[in-house]
């Protein structure tokens, strides 16, 4: 970008001591360089935009307009090195960068339009808990009792769906089923209950209104309770 500087040889020690101060950081947007002052009775303005860190400088940003990061600028910032090389070593090493960072990207925010504060998430010191967090507010995921059913064909003819299972589930606030994937593994609950915020998933009893079947797990149910009403 060429910047258009006002004429210094024109102005004043006054008007230099009152030029904000280079490199002014923006408390909701990116870093921005700004020079302004009155000049003739005009306002003369020079502006510089520096964009935001983590930006990979051979794909498009514009700062008026934050995109998110693609995966590559995601697994730099997870890992705090560059892809070439993570790519040196053992890919035991870098596959779950891309994994993680490819799940945080796309495998969680379902099919809702991604509006979270991509410039909050990545200067975070805690990248992966930030953008849970505001995936939450995003989808306000909560747990609800999903059920199976199974076509049994009747000696009469007619067939009938049969209640076969009941499962809790990981739902977001349009009903969306984001996750059947929630085990009596304590490791693994965490790890998937976190994915989705955690904590700030909701749980309410009334789901348990819609339990039937005298075989359902809840244990399992009370282990995500307590996993999502920790402090």
């Amino acid at each position: 970008m060429k910047i258009h500087m006002p004429q210094i040889s024109n102005l004043t020690s006054n008007h230099v001591s009152a030029l904000p101060k280079k490199n002014e950081i923006s408390a909701d947007g990116p870093i921005r360089s700004s020079f302004a002052e009155q000049f003739d009775g005009k306002h003369v303005i020079a502006t510089e935009t520096i964009n935001p860190s983590w930006i990979d400088t051979d794909y498009a940003y514009d700062p008026d307009n934050p995109r998110k990061p693609n995966v590559r600028e995601l697994v730099e910032a997870l890992s705090g090195e560059k892809v070439e090389k993570l790519y040196e070593q053992d890919s035991s090493v870098w596959r779950p960068y891309f994994v993680k960072a490819t799940d945080i990207l796309y495998g969680t925010v379902s099919n809702v339009v991604d509006t979270r504060d991509w410039l909050k998430i990545m200067e975070s010191s805690d990248i992966e808990t930030v953008a849970a967090d505001e995936l939450a507010d995003l989808i306000e995921p909560y747990i609800d009792v999903e059920s199976s059913y199974e076509q049994v064909s009747l000696s009469d003819g007619s067939v009938e769906n049969i209640l076969t299972a009941q499962y809790p589930v990981i739902k977001s606030k349009d009903g969306i089923v984001l996750s059947t994937n929630l085990s009596k593994n304590i490791d693994h609950l965490k790890e998937e209950l976190s994915r989705f915020g955690g904590t700030k998933i909701s749980f309410s009893e009334e789901a348990l209104t819609k339990v039937v079947l005298t075989n359902f797990d809840y244990q399992k149910l009370h282990m995500i309770e307590e996993l999502t009403s920790e402090v």
